[in-house]
C-alpha cells in the first residue's frame, strides 16, 4: 500500500469541479480549472495546461495554478520547462507566491531518453532531498515532461499501476474529456502512446502490471547517479505528511517496547539507551559510529527525517521475522561477530524475543543484535552467543499510527 500523500493537482481550462478535502478552500479562485486530488492531499504536484507557469500575460492561467499551489502550502518546485533568467523575465513574476518559494529551473526537452533529460532530472530529485515539501512538479503542459515525472515518482513511492495509469489520465479527462467509460478504445490508446510506452522504455520492461515499479524506479534513479543515502532522504521527505496549507510536518513518535507484541511486525528504530534521555540509534551500517543520536522523552523518540530515514522494517515470515533498512535485509553469522546484509529476505531470518533484565533480543543464526559502547566502537552488530553478553542490550522504539 502506497503512504497517504496526493501525487498532484491538476489544472486545466476544461472542466470547473473542485477538491474540498484537506487542502485549505480554494473553491474561491475562479470556475476555470478543475482540481483534482487522487489520494489523500499531503503531497502535491501540480501538472496544469499552461504556456509556463510564471508567464502573466498568456491568458492568466498562472495566477490560478500560484493560488492554488499557496492554498495546498507548496515550498518546493521543480520547474521542467525553464531556465533560471527566463522564468524571472515574466512580467509579475516578482510578485508571484511562486517566486517566493525554492524552485530548481531544468529547462529540460521532452526526450526522456537524452543524456542531458536524465542530468537535469537527476538535478531535480537531489534537490527534492534538500528542501522541505510539500512538492510541486510543473512543465509546459503538465501530461508529458510532469506527467512522467510524476509517474516515476508514484512508482518509486509504491504505487500500484492502476493507480499511476489513471493518475496520468486525468490530465486527459480535464483536457479533453476522454474517459475509460465512455471511450475505452481512445483511452487505451492513448495510455499505450504516451505513460505505459515511456515508462516500459524507461524500466526496460514489457508488462508494467506484472512489473515491480517500485523496485523498477528505484533501478532508474540509481542509473541517474542517485546515491542509496540520496534515495533514503529522498523516500523520507516525500513520505511526511503534510497537512492542509500548512509545510509543518505532522509530529510523530517512536514508542518504546514494553511488552512482547503477538506480531513484531512494523517499523522501529533499532536503540541503544545511553541513560534515560539520551540514544544511540542504529544508522543501518557496519561501521564505527554506527548510530544516529536521538533524545528520549516519556519513553519516546520524536520523529525526524534522519531518524525516518533509518527505521528498520520488521516482517514476519515463516520462520520468524526479517529487518529491513536501507533497502537491505540484515542478518547475523553462527560464531562470529558481524553484520551482513542481503536482498534476498529468506536468507535473513531473525527470530525476536523480550527480556525483562535484558532488553529486546534479535537473533540471526545464533548471534545476536547488540552494541559495542567501546570508544573505538560504537556500533550495532550480531554478536556471537559466547560473547555477546560483553555487549549492550538494544531495546525497540516503534513508530506510532
Amino acid at each position: 500500500m502506497i503512504p497517504p500523500f496526493s501525487f498532484h493537482i491538476n489544472l486545466s481550462s476544461q472542466k470547473s469541479s473542485y477538491y474540498t478535502g484537506k487542502i485549505a478552500d480554494i473553491t474561491n479562485i475562479g470556475k476555470v480549472f478543475s482540481i483534482d486530488s487522487l489520494f489523500h492531499g499531503e503531497f502535491f504536484f501540480i501538472p496544469y495546461k499552461n504556456t509556463n507557469y510564471e508567464n502573466s500575460l498568456i491568458s492568466g492561467r498562472n495566477t490560478y495554478a500560484d493560488k492554488a499551489a499557496e492554498a495546498a502550502g507548496v515550498k518546493t518546485f521543480m520547474n521542467l520547462a525553464n531556465d533560471e533568467a527566463t522564468a524571472k523575465g515574466y512580467k509579475g513574476f516578482d510578485s508571484t507566491y511562486y517566486s517566493k518559494q525554492n524552485v530548481v529551473y531544468l529547462n529540460l526537452g521532452v526526450d526522456f531518453t537524452a543524456a542531458d533529460f536524465k542530468t537535469g532530472l537527476a538535478t531535480g530529485l537531489r534537490y527534492f532531498t534538500t528542501h522541505e515539501g510539500p512538492y510541486l512538479v510543473h512543465c509546459t503542459e503538465g501530461k508529458d515532461r510532469a506527467g512522467f515525472v510524476s509517474a516515476l515518482l508514484e512508482c518509486y513511492m509504491g504505487a500500484a499501476y492502476d493507480e499511476v495509469v489513471a493518475d496520468y489520465m486525468v490530465t486527459y479527462y480535464n483536457y479533453y474529456g476522454v474517459t475509460k467509460e465512455a471511450e475505452p478504445a481512445k483511452y487505451d490508446a492513448i495510455l499505450r502512446s504516451n505513460i505505459v510506452k515511456t515508462l516500459q522504455t524507461a524500466f526496460g520492461v514489457n508488462d508494467l502490471k506484472t512489473a515491480d515499479l517500485k523496485q523498477e524506479a528505484t533501478d532508474f534513479f540509481k542509473e541517474l547517479g542517485l546515491t542509496d543515502a540520496e534515495l533514503t532522504t529522498l523516500t523520507a521527505n516525500l513520505s511526511k505528511k503534510y497537512t492542509g496549507g500548512s509545510t509543518e510536518p505532522e509530529t510523530k513518535s517512536y514508542v518504546k517496547v514494553t511488552a512482547a507484541p503477538e506480531d513484531w511486525s512494523g517499523t522501529y528504530l533499532v536503540v541503544y539507551e545511553a541513560d534515560s534521555t539520551s540514544a544511540y540509534v542504529f544508522n543501518g551500517n557496519d561501521a564505527v559510529n554506527g548510530y544516529v543520536s536521538a533524545t528520549i522523552a516519556n519513553s519516546k523518540i520524536t520523529s525526524s527525517t534522519e531518524l525516518d530515514a533509518v527505521a528498520v522494517t520488521i516482517e514476519k515470515t515463516t520462520d520468524g521475522y526479517t529487518l529491513k533498512v536501507n533497502g537491505q535485509y540484515i542478518y547475523g553469522t553462527d560464531g562470529k561477530n558481524t553484520l551482513k546484509f542481503t536482498d534476498t529476505a529468506a536468507n535473513a531470518v531473525n527470530t525476536i524475543t523480550l527480556s525483562e533484565t535484558d532488553g529486546v533480543i534479535i537473533t540471526s543464526n545464533t548471534s545476536i543484535l547488540r552494541f559495542n559502547s567501546a570508544s573505538n566502537q560504537m556500533r550495532f552488530r550480531y554478536y556471537k552467543a559466547s560473547t555477546y553478553s560483553d555487549q549492550q542490550a538494544i531495546q525497540l522504539y516503534k513508530l506510532e499510527g
